[in-house]
């Protein structure tokens, strides 16, 4: 060590957990001059000290320049990362900086492949900033396969970091995918300070006239946000339903939050149009839901009516703490009423050989607490119809009906004829429910009932 000519560090060397570093290091005349290289060929012994799962090897190199101001650049390369069971088959990544300890100005480049979690397969991510302490501009583009369908993303904007204020300015978003296109309408920008978050009017429009607009600001603890979805297609839930089936119908939803971060008060009124699955059912559905959360209660209304007659009313109210907890002392209270189409709703289960009609209705309610919730009520089938297709069997002028006796115990009865010789079946009995066993106990009568069909004479 010289006070004139500076800090020498020459040889430098350090190993941990089966890691190390070397480098040399030069500090003289303010600023530093040398490299450093880090190497780990397998993260797992860091896994135990940071307490989370590790796997994978990494290599950091680091490049110092005090020439012309100080100079910084830093590669980054790792592969098969192991995270807390998420894989990434490849990271790389670049930072380079011209006068850092002045008027700083530089690039960032990451770059990632082959990342997967659940169902999602990031096949590409690449993340670009340029520009100096005043201001930057930011682009990302991603490809992704998510449950089996492709999708990529695009993003350009604009970062202007100050002191007491940070905004992001979104110029473009582009996303597509098997089921969802669309692109931001115009540009918006997301205002954030030490206690507040404002977000300009947004409107993102989707492929086959839906769109999302979004607007809000978070002053403290104070919220004020909106969400407005119109005319989103149901067929973003494709990717979760089998191969064969396609979803069809649109969702009209408005989302307004308000009140406290302790006491928030959130409204949600959604409309649903010609909801359905073709090629599982016939009958599509019109819904609209209504709900209010407030004062740590949730209630709620929904109402369906289908294209075929069915009808469906639904109110409920249960409590819901602010930190999502729904207390085991609270209070409920609910009821259903309903009816269909009980061929309909049978054309959405995988029964081939059989064939259902009837009417269905049901008149349910529930009270009691969470914790000792009490059902009251019936459900009735009328007028209901079934055959077998392979024996010929047929039940017709078939009857029945459950009634909750309370929470746990229900009683069935049901009556009807073979619809050829006469014949007649009658039954009662009640069902049992304790935990996740459930028992039957059902007397059925038959008199001159044919079980088979098929006239084999």
């Amino acid at each position: 060590f010289h006070l004139k000519q500076g800090l020498h560090l020459a040889g430098l060397s350090a190993f941990a957990g089966g890691s190390r570093l070397n480098g040399a290091l030069t500090v003289a005349n303010g600023g530093v001059t040398g490299h450093l290289t880090g190497r780990s060929d397998d993260l797992r012994s860091w896994s135990e000290l940071l307490g989370v799962t590790l796997g994978g090897s990494l290599t950091m190199e680091t490049r110092l320049n005090h020439t012309k101001g100080q100079a910084v650049e830093v590669t980054l390369s790792a592969t098969d990362l192991e995270l807390a069971g998420t894989h990434l088959g490849r990271l790389g990544g670049r930072l380079d900086v011209t006068d850092a300890l002045g008027e700083a100005k530089g690039m960032m480049r990451l770059e990632a492949a082959q990342l997967v979690r659940g169902g999602t397969v990031l096949r590409s991510l690449e993340l670009r900033a340029d520009g100096t302490a005043q201001g930057m501009t930011l682009a990302v583009d991603a490809a992704a396969d998510q449950n089996r369908q492709p999708l990529t993303l695009s993003v350009r904007g604009h970062l202007i970091p100050k002191a007491d204020l940070q905004t992001l300015r979104l110029d473009s978003l582009v996303l597509k995918s098997a089921t969802l296109s669309g692109r931001l309408a115009a540009p918006t920008t997301l205002l954030h300070d030490d206690d507040s978050l404002r977000l300009s009017p947004i409107r993102f429009d989707l492929g086959g006239g839906g769109r999302m607009e979004a607007s809000g600001k978070i002053l403290g603890t104070a919220l004020d946000l909106r969400l407005v979805l119109v005319k989103i297609p149901m067929a973003l839930i494709k990717p979760y339903l089998p191969d064969d089936s396609r979803v069809v119908g649109t969702l009209d939803t408005t989302v307004r939050i308000v009140g406290t971060s302790a006491a928030p008060d959130v409204s949600v009124d959604a409309a649903g149009h010609g909801l359905g699955v073709e090629g599982a059912a016939r009958e599509h559905l019109d819904l609209t839901v209504s709900a209010r959360w407030r004062d740590r209660q949730v209630t709620a209304e929904a109402q369906a009516k289908g294209s075929h007659g069915s009808s469906a009313k639904l109110e409920a109210s249960l409590p819901l703490l602010a930190n999502l907890t729904i207390p085991e002392a609270g209070v409920i209270k609910g009821s259903l009423r309903g009816t269909s189409d009980l061929g309909l709703l049978m054309e959405t289960m995988p029964l081939p050989g059989h064939r259902f009609a009837g009417k269905l209705e049901a008149d349910l309610s529930i009270s009691g607490t969470v914790a000792h919730p009490t059902v009251s009520g019936q459900g009735k089938l009328r007028d209901g119809f079934y055959e077998h297709y392979q024996t010929a069997t047929q039940l017709r002028d078939l009857q029945a009906s459950l009634t909750a006796r309370n929470s746990q115990s229900f009683t069935v009865s049901l009556s009807g004829t073979d619809g050829r010789r006469k014949g007649r079946v009658s039954g009662e009995g009640k069902v049992e429910l304790s935990g996740a066993q459930t028992s039957w106990d059902m007397a059925l009568t038959l008199s001159d009932f044919a079980v088979v069909g098929l006239d084999t004479a």
